[in-house]
Protein backbone atom coordinates (compact mmCIF):
# COMPACT_ATOMS: atom_id res chain seq x y z
CA UNK A 1 0.00 0.00 0.00
CA UNK A 2 3.04 2.28 0.36
CA UNK A 3 2.98 3.28 -3.30
CA UNK A 4 -0.55 4.63 -2.93
CA UNK A 5 0.42 6.64 0.14
CA UNK A 6 3.87 8.12 -0.46
CA UNK A 7 4.57 11.46 -2.08
CA UNK A 8 5.01 10.05 -5.57
CA UNK A 9 2.03 7.70 -5.46
CA UNK A 10 -0.38 10.38 -4.24
CA UNK A 11 0.14 12.67 -7.24
CA UNK A 12 -2.89 11.75 -9.40
CA UNK A 13 -5.47 11.59 -6.61
CA UNK A 14 -8.10 13.90 -5.17
CA UNK A 15 -10.46 12.99 -2.36
CA UNK A 16 -13.60 13.06 -0.31
CA UNK A 17 -13.17 13.21 3.44
CA UNK A 18 -15.83 12.40 6.02
CA UNK A 19 -15.05 13.00 9.70
CA UNK A 20 -17.01 12.17 12.82
CA UNK A 21 -16.31 14.17 15.95
CA UNK A 22 -18.08 11.79 18.30
CA UNK A 23 -16.88 8.56 16.72
CA UNK A 24 -13.58 10.18 15.81
CA UNK A 25 -13.35 8.73 12.32
CA UNK A 26 -12.13 10.12 9.00
CA UNK A 27 -13.03 8.70 5.59
CA UNK A 28 -10.87 9.76 2.66
CA UNK A 29 -12.15 8.83 -0.78
CA UNK A 30 -9.44 9.01 -3.41
CA UNK A 31 -10.57 10.13 -6.84
CA UNK A 32 -8.57 9.70 -10.03
CA UNK A 33 -7.91 13.03 -11.78
CA UNK A 34 -7.76 11.21 -15.08
CA UNK A 35 -11.22 9.68 -14.72
CA UNK A 36 -14.10 10.69 -16.97
CA UNK A 37 -16.67 13.27 -15.90
CA UNK A 38 -19.18 10.49 -15.27
CA UNK A 39 -20.04 8.71 -12.04
CA UNK A 40 -17.31 6.77 -10.23
CA UNK A 41 -19.59 3.78 -9.65
CA UNK A 42 -22.97 2.32 -10.59
CA UNK A 43 -25.93 4.55 -11.45
CA UNK A 44 -29.00 3.85 -9.33
CA UNK A 45 -31.40 6.50 -10.62
CA UNK A 46 -32.34 8.38 -13.80
CA UNK A 47 -34.71 11.28 -14.44
CA UNK A 48 -35.10 13.24 -17.66
CA UNK A 49 -36.98 16.27 -18.86
CA UNK A 50 -37.55 18.06 -22.14
CA UNK A 51 -37.74 21.49 -20.50
CA UNK A 52 -36.62 22.97 -17.22
CA UNK A 53 -36.89 26.23 -15.35
CA UNK A 54 -33.28 27.03 -16.23
CA UNK A 55 -33.31 26.14 -19.95
CA UNK A 56 -35.31 24.54 -22.74
CA UNK A 57 -32.92 21.78 -23.73
CA UNK A 58 -33.47 18.16 -22.89
CA UNK A 59 -31.66 17.23 -19.68
CA UNK A 60 -30.86 13.98 -17.94
CA UNK A 61 -30.24 13.67 -14.21
CA UNK A 62 -28.32 10.68 -12.85
CA UNK A 63 -27.91 9.55 -9.26
CA UNK A 64 -25.04 7.24 -8.40
CA UNK A 65 -23.51 5.03 -5.77
CA UNK A 66 -20.76 7.62 -5.41
CA UNK A 67 -23.31 9.83 -3.60
CA UNK A 68 -23.56 12.44 -6.35
CA UNK A 69 -26.32 13.76 -8.63
CA UNK A 70 -25.21 14.89 -12.08
CA UNK A 71 -27.04 16.92 -14.71
CA UNK A 72 -26.37 16.27 -18.42
CA UNK A 73 -27.59 18.37 -21.36
CA UNK A 74 -28.06 17.16 -24.90
CA UNK A 75 -26.65 19.69 -27.39
CA UNK A 76 -29.01 21.39 -29.83
CA UNK A 77 -29.41 19.15 -32.87
CA UNK A 78 -28.39 16.04 -30.92
CA UNK A 79 -25.02 14.62 -30.04
CA UNK A 80 -23.31 13.32 -26.93
CA UNK A 81 -24.76 14.81 -23.72
CA UNK A 82 -22.34 17.01 -21.79
CA UNK A 83 -22.06 17.30 -18.02
CA UNK A 84 -23.52 20.61 -16.80
CA UNK A 85 -22.98 20.33 -13.07
CA UNK A 86 -22.59 17.91 -10.17
CA UNK A 87 -24.30 18.09 -6.78
CA UNK A 88 -22.44 16.34 -3.95
CA UNK A 89 -24.79 16.63 -0.98
CA UNK A 90 -25.28 13.01 0.06
CA UNK A 91 -22.86 10.92 2.10
CA UNK A 92 -24.03 7.54 0.80
CA UNK A 93 -25.62 5.99 -2.30
CA UNK A 94 -28.23 8.01 -4.20
CA UNK A 95 -31.06 5.53 -4.70
CA UNK A 96 -33.74 7.50 -6.56
CA UNK A 97 -34.53 10.84 -8.20
CA UNK A 98 -37.70 12.82 -8.82
CA UNK A 99 -38.22 16.03 -10.79
CA UNK A 100 -40.77 18.50 -9.40
CA UNK A 101 -42.60 20.59 -11.97
CA UNK A 102 -44.09 24.04 -12.27
CA UNK A 103 -46.45 23.78 -15.19
CA UNK A 104 -44.49 22.22 -18.02
CA UNK A 105 -41.10 23.12 -16.56
CA UNK A 106 -38.96 21.20 -14.13
CA UNK A 107 -38.55 23.44 -11.08
CA UNK A 108 -36.69 21.29 -8.55
CA UNK A 109 -34.78 18.05 -8.18
CA UNK A 110 -35.28 15.61 -5.30
CA UNK A 111 -32.90 12.79 -4.41
CA UNK A 112 -33.23 9.90 -1.93
CA UNK A 113 -30.23 8.29 -0.33
CA UNK A 114 -28.95 5.52 1.91
CA UNK A 115 -27.77 8.28 4.28
CA UNK A 116 -31.47 8.31 5.43
CA UNK A 117 -32.13 11.77 4.01
CA UNK A 118 -33.95 13.34 1.07
CA UNK A 119 -32.41 16.38 -0.59
CA UNK A 120 -34.35 19.02 -2.53
CA UNK A 121 -32.68 21.76 -4.50
CA UNK A 122 -33.85 24.32 -7.01
CA UNK A 123 -31.92 25.66 -10.00
CA UNK A 124 -30.23 29.03 -9.77
CA UNK A 125 -29.19 31.05 -12.78
CA UNK A 126 -28.36 29.82 -16.24
CA UNK A 127 -26.18 26.93 -15.08
CA UNK A 128 -28.85 25.47 -12.80
CA UNK A 129 -26.33 24.85 -10.01
CA UNK A 130 -28.20 25.03 -6.69
CA UNK A 131 -27.30 27.80 -4.27
CA UNK A 132 -29.00 25.98 -1.39
CA UNK A 133 -29.98 22.39 -0.76
CA UNK A 134 -32.80 21.49 1.64
CA UNK A 135 -32.73 18.31 3.71
CA UNK A 136 -35.91 16.36 4.50
CA UNK A 137 -35.61 14.02 7.50
CA UNK A 138 -38.19 11.46 8.63
CA UNK A 139 -36.92 8.04 7.64
CA UNK A 140 -34.93 5.95 10.12
CA UNK A 141 -33.26 3.72 7.53
CA UNK A 142 -32.16 3.82 3.88
CA UNK A 143 -34.51 5.84 1.66
CA UNK A 144 -34.84 3.64 -1.40
CA UNK A 145 -37.51 5.15 -3.66
CA UNK A 146 -39.44 8.33 -4.51
CA UNK A 147 -42.78 8.93 -6.21
CA UNK A 148 -44.15 12.19 -7.55
CA UNK A 149 -47.60 13.12 -8.84
CA UNK A 150 -47.19 16.18 -11.04
CA UNK A 151 -50.87 17.13 -11.23
CA UNK A 152 -51.30 17.08 -7.46
CA UNK A 153 -47.78 18.14 -6.52
CA UNK A 154 -47.56 15.09 -4.25
CA UNK A 155 -44.13 13.73 -3.30
CA UNK A 156 -43.82 10.38 -1.53
CA UNK A 157 -40.85 8.37 -0.29
CA UNK A 158 -40.26 4.87 1.14
CA UNK A 159 -37.40 2.65 2.16
CA UNK A 160 -35.94 0.11 4.51
CA UNK A 161 -37.87 1.39 7.53
CA UNK A 162 -41.03 -0.15 5.97
CA UNK A 163 -42.99 3.10 5.95
CA UNK A 164 -44.20 5.57 3.31
CA UNK A 165 -43.94 9.34 3.85
CA UNK A 166 -46.08 11.80 1.87
CA UNK A 167 -44.38 15.21 1.93
CA UNK A 168 -45.67 18.77 1.98
CA UNK A 169 -43.15 20.19 -0.47
CA UNK A 170 -43.99 23.80 0.35
CA UNK A 171 -43.29 23.32 4.08
CA UNK A 172 -40.58 20.67 3.58
CA UNK A 173 -42.31 18.56 6.22
CA UNK A 174 -44.21 15.22 6.35
CA UNK A 175 -47.92 15.46 5.58
CA UNK A 176 -48.87 11.78 6.00
CA UNK A 177 -46.83 8.84 7.31
CA UNK A 178 -48.04 5.37 6.31
CA UNK A 179 -46.81 2.62 8.61
CA UNK A 180 -45.00 4.94 10.96
CA UNK A 181 -45.78 2.91 14.09
CA UNK A 182 -43.93 -0.29 14.93
CA UNK A 183 -47.02 -2.51 14.89
CA UNK A 184 -48.53 -1.10 11.70
CA UNK A 185 -45.80 -1.04 9.08
CA UNK A 186 -46.79 -0.52 5.47
CA UNK A 187 -45.00 -3.78 4.60
CA UNK A 188 -43.38 -6.52 6.59
CA UNK A 189 -40.05 -5.83 4.93
CA UNK A 190 -38.11 -3.09 3.12
CA UNK A 191 -39.97 -1.15 0.43
CA UNK A 192 -38.05 -1.01 -2.86
CA UNK A 193 -40.73 0.29 -5.26
CA UNK A 194 -43.26 3.14 -5.17
CA UNK A 195 -45.47 4.98 -7.62
CA UNK A 196 -48.05 7.78 -7.26
CA UNK A 197 -51.03 8.35 -9.52
CA UNK A 198 -50.90 11.70 -11.34
CA UNK A 199 -53.77 13.18 -9.30
CA UNK A 200 -52.18 12.01 -6.03
CA UNK A 201 -55.16 9.85 -5.14
CA UNK A 202 -53.40 6.48 -5.19
CA UNK A 203 -50.02 5.23 -4.01
CA UNK A 204 -48.65 1.79 -4.90
CA UNK A 205 -45.75 0.16 -3.05
CA UNK A 206 -43.73 -3.01 -3.62
CA UNK A 207 -41.43 -4.69 -1.13
CA UNK A 208 -38.95 -7.43 -0.36
CA UNK A 209 -41.90 -9.56 0.78
CA UNK A 210 -42.92 -9.83 -2.93
CA UNK A 211 -46.25 -8.05 -2.41
CA UNK A 212 -47.72 -4.88 -3.90
CA UNK A 213 -50.07 -2.73 -1.83
CA UNK A 214 -52.35 0.16 -2.75
CA UNK A 215 -52.96 3.18 -0.50
CA UNK A 216 -55.23 6.23 -0.49
CA UNK A 217 -53.22 9.10 1.05
CA UNK A 218 -56.35 11.25 1.27
CA UNK A 219 -58.23 8.77 3.51
CA UNK A 220 -55.81 8.72 6.44
CA UNK A 221 -53.47 6.59 4.34
CA UNK A 222 -55.84 3.63 4.34
CA UNK A 223 -54.88 0.44 2.52
CA UNK A 224 -57.25 -0.10 -0.40
CA UNK A 225 -55.93 -3.38 -1.79
CA UNK A 226 -53.08 -5.80 -2.46
CA UNK A 227 -51.70 -7.37 -5.62
CA UNK A 228 -50.22 -10.84 -5.19
CA UNK A 229 -48.36 -12.68 -7.93
CA UNK A 230 -44.63 -12.02 -7.74
CA UNK A 231 -42.42 -14.60 -6.05
CA UNK A 232 -39.42 -12.39 -5.26
CA UNK A 233 -38.54 -8.78 -4.42
CA UNK A 234 -40.68 -6.18 -6.22
CA UNK A 235 -38.18 -3.76 -7.76
CA UNK A 236 -40.19 -1.25 -9.79
CA UNK A 237 -43.76 0.07 -10.22
CA UNK A 238 -45.44 2.43 -12.67
CA UNK A 239 -49.11 3.55 -12.75
CA UNK A 240 -50.94 4.64 -15.90
CA UNK A 241 -52.17 8.23 -16.12
CA UNK A 242 -55.81 7.21 -15.65
CA UNK A 243 -55.00 4.92 -12.71
CA UNK A 244 -56.53 1.91 -14.44
CA UNK A 245 -53.43 -0.26 -14.76
CA UNK A 246 -50.10 -0.83 -13.08
CA UNK A 247 -46.84 -2.35 -14.30
CA UNK A 248 -44.40 -4.03 -11.90
CA UNK A 249 -41.04 -5.75 -12.23
CA UNK A 250 -39.35 -8.15 -9.87
CA UNK A 251 -36.29 -10.18 -9.02
CA UNK A 252 -38.33 -13.19 -10.16
CA UNK A 253 -37.32 -12.08 -13.71
CA UNK A 254 -40.84 -11.05 -14.71
CA UNK A 255 -42.67 -7.86 -15.67
CA UNK A 256 -46.42 -7.92 -14.92
CA UNK A 257 -49.26 -5.73 -16.20
CA UNK A 258 -52.04 -5.45 -13.60
CA UNK A 259 -55.64 -4.28 -13.69
CA UNK A 260 -56.00 -2.10 -10.58
CA UNK A 261 -59.78 -2.32 -10.62
CA UNK A 262 -59.86 -6.11 -10.91
CA UNK A 263 -56.75 -6.64 -8.73
CA UNK A 264 -55.32 -9.25 -11.10
CA UNK A 265 -52.59 -9.78 -13.69
CA UNK A 266 -53.61 -8.95 -17.27
CA UNK A 267 -50.32 -9.86 -18.94
CA UNK A 268 -46.82 -10.99 -18.10
CA UNK A 269 -43.73 -10.00 -20.06
CA UNK A 270 -40.82 -12.43 -19.89
CA UNK A 271 -37.48 -10.81 -20.68
CA UNK A 272 -35.63 -12.15 -23.70
CA UNK A 273 -32.33 -11.25 -25.29
CA UNK A 274 -32.06 -10.34 -28.98
CA UNK A 275 -31.27 -14.01 -29.63
CA UNK A 276 -34.69 -14.83 -28.10
CA UNK A 277 -33.18 -16.87 -25.32
CA UNK A 278 -34.93 -16.70 -21.94
CA UNK A 279 -33.31 -14.28 -19.54
CA UNK A 280 -32.05 -15.60 -16.21
CA UNK A 281 -31.56 -12.57 -13.99
CA UNK A 282 -33.50 -9.97 -11.99
CA UNK A 283 -35.48 -7.11 -13.55
CA UNK A 284 -34.61 -3.97 -11.58
CA UNK A 285 -36.43 -1.04 -13.18
CA UNK A 286 -39.19 -0.05 -15.57
CA UNK A 287 -40.51 2.99 -17.37
CA UNK A 288 -43.84 3.31 -19.18
CA UNK A 289 -45.82 5.79 -21.25
CA UNK A 290 -49.08 7.28 -19.94
CA UNK A 291 -51.21 4.34 -21.09
CA UNK A 292 -48.72 1.59 -20.16
CA UNK A 293 -48.74 0.48 -23.79
CA UNK A 294 -44.97 0.99 -24.12
CA UNK A 295 -42.79 -0.59 -21.44
CA UNK A 296 -39.03 -0.15 -21.04
CA UNK A 297 -37.27 -2.29 -18.47
CA UNK A 298 -33.73 -3.13 -17.40
CA UNK A 299 -32.00 -5.59 -15.13
CA UNK A 300 -29.00 -6.82 -13.26
CA UNK A 301 -27.11 -7.91 -16.37
CA UNK A 302 -26.94 -4.32 -17.64
CA UNK A 303 -29.45 -4.79 -20.47
CA UNK A 304 -32.11 -2.18 -21.18
CA UNK A 305 -34.94 -3.77 -23.15
CA UNK A 306 -38.09 -2.41 -24.78
CA UNK A 307 -40.17 -5.61 -24.71
CA UNK A 308 -37.26 -7.86 -25.54
CA UNK A 309 -34.82 -5.92 -27.72
CA UNK A 310 -31.48 -4.68 -26.40
CA UNK A 311 -30.98 -0.91 -26.35
CA UNK A 312 -27.53 -0.85 -24.80
CA UNK A 313 -25.42 -2.86 -22.42
CA UNK A 314 -23.49 -1.16 -19.63
CA UNK A 315 -20.63 -3.05 -18.01
CA UNK A 316 -19.73 -2.36 -14.40
CA UNK A 317 -16.19 -1.17 -13.70
CA UNK A 318 -14.04 -3.19 -11.35
CA UNK A 319 -10.87 -1.06 -11.33
CA UNK A 320 -10.73 -0.41 -7.61
CA UNK A 321 -11.81 -3.89 -6.58
CA UNK A 322 -8.92 -5.23 -8.67
CA UNK A 323 -6.53 -2.78 -7.03
CA UNK A 324 -7.56 -3.92 -3.56
CA UNK A 325 -7.04 -7.53 -4.66
CA UNK A 326 -3.58 -6.68 -5.97
CA UNK A 327 -2.64 -5.14 -2.65
CA UNK A 328 -3.44 -8.44 -0.95
CA UNK A 329 -1.06 -10.40 -3.20
CA UNK A 330 2.18 -11.77 -1.69
CA UNK A 331 4.20 -9.38 -3.85
CA UNK A 332 2.77 -6.52 -1.80
CA UNK A 333 3.86 -8.06 1.49
CA UNK A 334 7.36 -6.58 1.63
CA UNK A 335 6.03 -3.43 3.30
CA UNK A 336 3.94 -3.43 6.44
CA UNK A 337 2.61 -1.08 9.08
CA UNK A 338 0.16 -1.51 11.90
CA UNK A 339 -3.40 -1.01 10.71
CA UNK A 340 -4.05 2.75 10.60
CA UNK A 341 -6.91 2.78 8.08
CA UNK A 342 -9.31 0.42 6.37
CA UNK A 343 -9.83 0.39 2.59
CA UNK A 344 -13.03 -0.03 0.61
CA UNK A 345 -14.23 0.54 -2.97
CA UNK A 346 -17.93 0.74 -2.11
CA UNK A 347 -18.47 4.13 -3.74
CA UNK A 348 -16.55 3.29 -6.91
CA UNK A 349 -13.38 4.96 -5.62
CA UNK A 350 -10.87 4.00 -2.95
CA UNK A 351 -12.11 4.93 0.51
CA UNK A 352 -9.64 5.06 3.40
CA UNK A 353 -11.29 5.23 6.81
CA UNK A 354 -9.32 6.37 9.85
CA UNK A 355 -10.29 6.54 13.52
CA UNK A 356 -8.61 8.11 16.52
CA UNK A 357 -7.72 4.74 18.03
CA UNK A 358 -5.54 3.71 15.07
CA UNK A 359 -4.74 6.77 12.94
CA UNK A 360 -1.29 7.26 14.48
CA UNK A 361 -0.19 3.62 14.52
CA UNK A 362 2.09 3.74 11.46
CA UNK A 363 5.45 5.34 10.73
CA UNK A 364 7.68 5.64 7.71
CA UNK A 365 11.21 6.82 7.08
CA UNK A 366 11.48 10.23 5.47
CA UNK A 367 13.87 8.98 2.79
CA UNK A 368 11.40 6.30 1.70
CA UNK A 369 8.53 8.79 1.56
CA UNK A 370 10.38 11.23 -0.69
CA UNK A 371 11.09 13.74 2.09
CA UNK A 372 14.53 15.33 1.95
CA UNK A 373 16.35 15.31 5.26
CA UNK A 374 17.98 12.94 7.68
CA UNK A 375 18.04 9.36 6.46
CA UNK A 376 16.90 7.97 9.82
CA UNK A 377 14.16 10.57 10.37
CA UNK A 378 10.78 8.90 10.94
CA UNK A 379 7.38 10.50 10.32
CA UNK A 380 3.91 9.44 11.44
CA UNK A 381 1.72 8.71 8.43
CA UNK A 382 -1.58 9.56 10.11
CA UNK A 383 -0.32 12.90 11.36
CA UNK A 384 1.16 13.66 7.94
CA UNK A 385 -2.17 12.98 6.22
CA UNK A 386 -4.10 15.19 8.64
CA UNK A 387 -1.54 17.99 8.25
CA UNK A 388 -1.83 17.86 4.45
CA UNK A 389 -5.62 17.96 4.66
CA UNK A 390 -5.87 20.72 7.28
CA UNK A 391 -2.98 22.87 6.03
CA UNK A 392 -5.13 25.95 5.35
CA UNK A 393 -6.99 25.55 8.63
CA UNK A 394 -3.65 25.45 10.47
CA UNK A 395 -2.52 28.66 8.76
CA UNK A 396 -5.72 30.35 9.91
CA UNK A 397 -5.00 29.37 13.52
CA UNK A 398 -1.57 31.09 13.62
CA UNK A 399 -2.84 34.60 14.55
CA UNK A 400 -4.91 33.31 17.46
CA UNK A 401 -2.06 31.10 18.65
CA UNK A 402 0.37 34.03 18.47
CA UNK A 403 -2.03 36.18 20.49
CA UNK A 404 -2.36 33.44 23.08
CA UNK A 405 1.43 33.16 23.34
CA UNK A 406 1.75 36.92 23.72
CA UNK A 407 -0.76 36.84 26.56
CA UNK A 408 1.21 34.17 28.36
CA UNK A 409 -0.40 31.13 26.79
CA UNK A 410 1.56 28.07 25.86
CA UNK A 411 2.98 27.72 22.36
CA UNK A 412 2.77 24.82 19.96
CA UNK A 413 3.92 21.49 21.31
CA UNK A 414 6.98 19.58 20.38
CA UNK A 415 7.76 16.46 18.47
CA UNK A 416 4.74 14.28 19.20
CA UNK A 417 4.91 10.74 20.51
CA UNK A 418 7.30 9.17 18.05
CA UNK A 419 10.57 9.57 19.89
CA UNK A 420 13.66 11.70 19.37
CA UNK A 421 14.19 10.73 15.76
CA UNK A 422 10.58 10.99 14.68
CA UNK A 423 8.86 14.24 13.84
CA UNK A 424 5.66 15.77 12.60
CA UNK A 425 4.56 18.27 10.01
CA UNK A 426 2.29 19.98 12.50
CA UNK A 427 4.76 21.44 15.00
CA UNK A 428 6.26 24.86 14.30
CA UNK A 429 9.76 23.49 14.45
CA UNK A 430 8.78 20.10 13.13
CA UNK A 431 9.64 17.85 10.26
CA UNK A 432 9.49 20.40 7.43
CA UNK A 433 8.21 18.74 4.25
CA UNK A 434 5.04 16.69 4.20
CA UNK A 435 4.83 13.17 2.81
CA UNK A 436 1.54 13.97 1.06
CA UNK A 437 0.87 16.45 -1.67
CA UNK A 438 -1.51 19.35 -1.12
CA UNK A 439 -5.13 18.25 -0.63
CA UNK A 440 -6.66 21.72 -0.71
CA UNK A 441 -9.29 20.80 -3.31
CA UNK A 442 -10.52 17.87 -1.25
CA UNK A 443 -14.15 18.20 -0.09
CA UNK A 444 -14.44 17.67 3.67
CA UNK A 445 -17.44 16.61 5.73
CA UNK A 446 -17.31 17.00 9.51
CA UNK A 447 -19.95 14.79 11.08
CA UNK A 448 -21.41 14.20 14.50
CA UNK A 449 -22.52 10.60 14.19
CA UNK A 450 -24.60 10.46 11.02
CA UNK A 451 -25.31 14.22 10.98
CA UNK A 452 -23.12 16.46 8.84
CA UNK A 453 -22.18 19.51 10.95
CA UNK A 454 -19.86 21.19 8.44
CA UNK A 455 -19.06 20.86 4.76
CA UNK A 456 -16.14 22.57 3.06
CA UNK A 457 -13.25 22.26 0.67
CA UNK A 458 -9.99 21.71 2.53
CA UNK A 459 -8.76 25.06 1.24
CA UNK A 460 -11.60 26.79 3.11
CA UNK A 461 -11.48 24.90 6.39
CA UNK A 462 -10.11 28.05 8.01
CA UNK A 463 -13.57 29.64 7.60
CA UNK A 464 -15.21 27.10 9.90
CA UNK A 465 -16.47 28.38 13.25
CA UNK A 466 -14.51 27.72 16.42
CA UNK A 467 -14.95 24.19 17.70
CA UNK A 468 -15.97 22.72 14.36
CA UNK A 469 -12.74 20.75 13.96
CA UNK A 470 -12.47 17.88 16.50
CA UNK A 471 -9.92 18.44 19.22
CA UNK A 472 -7.89 15.30 18.44
CA UNK A 473 -7.31 16.58 14.92
CA UNK A 474 -6.32 20.00 16.20
CA UNK A 475 -3.83 18.55 18.66
CA UNK A 476 -2.12 16.57 15.91
CA UNK A 477 -2.13 19.34 13.29
CA UNK A 478 -1.25 22.30 15.52
CA UNK A 479 0.99 20.72 18.16
CA UNK A 480 2.08 17.35 16.73
CA UNK A 481 0.57 15.76 19.84
CA UNK A 482 -0.92 12.32 19.33
CA UNK A 483 -0.88 8.90 20.96
CA UNK A 484 -0.18 5.76 18.92
CA UNK A 485 -2.18 2.81 20.28
CA UNK A 486 0.08 0.17 18.75
CA UNK A 487 3.81 -0.30 19.45
CA UNK A 488 6.00 1.38 16.85
CA UNK A 489 9.05 -0.72 17.78
CA UNK A 490 9.73 -4.42 18.15
CA UNK A 491 12.58 -6.45 19.65
CA UNK A 492 14.35 -9.37 17.96
CA UNK A 493 17.37 -11.66 18.27
CA UNK A 494 20.21 -12.03 15.78
CA UNK A 495 21.82 -15.48 15.45
CA UNK A 496 24.08 -17.19 12.90
CA UNK A 497 22.32 -19.61 10.56
CA UNK A 498 23.13 -23.25 11.55
CA UNK A 499 24.70 -23.83 8.13
CA UNK A 500 26.67 -20.58 8.02
CA UNK A 501 29.70 -21.39 10.17
CA UNK A 502 29.71 -17.74 11.26
CA UNK A 503 30.34 -16.66 14.87
CA UNK A 504 27.81 -15.36 17.36
CA UNK A 505 27.43 -11.66 17.88
CA UNK A 506 28.66 -10.31 21.24
CA UNK A 507 26.06 -10.72 24.02
CA UNK A 508 25.33 -6.99 24.09
CA UNK A 509 24.75 -6.90 20.32
CA UNK A 510 22.53 -9.93 19.63
CA UNK A 511 19.23 -8.51 20.89
CA UNK A 512 17.94 -5.29 19.39
CA UNK A 513 14.86 -3.08 19.51
CA UNK A 514 14.11 -1.08 16.40
CA UNK A 515 11.26 0.64 14.56
CA UNK A 516 8.88 -1.73 12.79
CA UNK A 517 9.45 0.35 9.65
CA UNK A 518 13.20 -0.38 9.64
CA UNK A 519 14.34 -2.15 6.45
CA UNK A 520 16.39 -5.32 6.65
CA UNK A 521 19.27 -3.86 4.65
CA UNK A 522 19.98 -1.70 7.73
CA UNK A 523 20.03 -4.83 9.90
CA UNK A 524 22.35 -6.59 7.42
CA UNK A 525 24.74 -3.62 7.50
CA UNK A 526 24.70 -3.77 11.31
CA UNK A 527 25.67 -7.47 11.31
CA UNK A 528 28.33 -7.06 8.61
CA UNK A 529 30.09 -4.41 10.72
CA UNK A 530 30.41 -6.89 13.60
CA UNK A 531 30.81 -10.28 11.87
CA UNK A 532 33.78 -10.53 9.47
CA UNK A 533 32.82 -12.82 6.59
CA UNK A 534 34.41 -11.30 3.52
CA UNK A 535 31.15 -11.72 1.62
CA UNK A 536 27.72 -10.06 1.70
CA UNK A 537 25.27 -11.49 4.24
CA UNK A 538 21.62 -12.44 3.96
CA UNK A 539 18.94 -12.82 6.63
CA UNK A 540 16.53 -15.69 7.24
CA UNK A 541 13.45 -16.16 9.44
CA UNK A 542 11.61 -19.43 10.02
CA UNK A 543 13.99 -20.99 7.51
CA UNK A 544 12.94 -18.60 4.72
CA UNK A 545 15.24 -16.10 2.95
CA UNK A 546 14.26 -12.46 3.47
CA UNK A 547 14.43 -9.69 0.88
CA UNK A 548 16.60 -6.74 2.01
CA UNK A 549 13.83 -4.25 1.22
CA UNK A 550 11.40 -5.89 3.66
CA UNK A 551 10.67 -4.10 6.93
CA UNK A 552 10.88 -5.68 10.37
CA UNK A 553 7.11 -5.34 10.67
CA UNK A 554 6.61 -7.17 7.36
CA UNK A 555 8.84 -10.05 8.52
CA UNK A 556 6.86 -10.47 11.72
CA UNK A 557 3.49 -10.21 9.96
CA UNK A 558 4.14 -12.34 6.89
CA UNK A 559 7.02 -14.68 7.74
CA UNK A 560 7.52 -15.08 11.49
CA UNK A 561 3.77 -15.14 12.30
CA UNK A 562 4.27 -15.85 15.99
CA UNK A 563 3.79 -13.98 19.26
CA UNK A 564 7.24 -15.13 20.40
CA UNK A 565 10.19 -12.77 20.08
CA UNK A 566 11.43 -12.84 16.51
CA UNK A 567 14.73 -14.50 15.61
CA UNK A 568 16.65 -13.45 12.50
CA UNK A 569 19.49 -15.67 11.29
CA UNK A 570 22.39 -14.49 9.16
CA UNK A 571 24.65 -16.30 6.73
CA UNK A 572 26.61 -15.58 3.59
CA UNK A 573 24.44 -14.67 0.61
Amino acid sequence: MKKALNSSGFGPWLGWVCMSASRKSVTLTLLDDGASEGHRFGINALASTCASAWGSSRELFTGGRDGSVRCWREPEGGGVPRLRFTVDEHTDWVNDLALLTDGDLTSAVVSASSDRTIKLWRPEGETGTPSKCYTLRQHTDFVKVLGYAADAGTLASAGCDCCVVVWDVARLAPRVVIGGSEGARAHGDSIYALAVKLDGGLIATGAVDATLRLWDPRAQAAAVGSLVGHTDVVRGIAISADGGCLVSCSSDRSVKLWSIGQRRVQAELRRRTPARKPHSDSVFCIDVDESCSRVLYGGRDGLVLPRGSCVRRFDAGEKYDKLLAELAEPTAQRTYSASWFTASARSGALELTLCASSTFNAEGYASELGIAGQEDFRVNLGEQLLCALFASWRERQKPSRAAANGAGGSGAGGGGAGGANSGGAGSDGGGGQCAFRSLEQTPVLICDGSVVTARSRASRLGDLPDGAVPSWVGQAVLHAQFSPRAPLKLSFFLQPHPASGLPLLPPDCNKLAAATALRLDKVIAYVEERVPSGKPLALFASGKPLAPDMSLGAVRAFVWKSADEMVLQYKQA
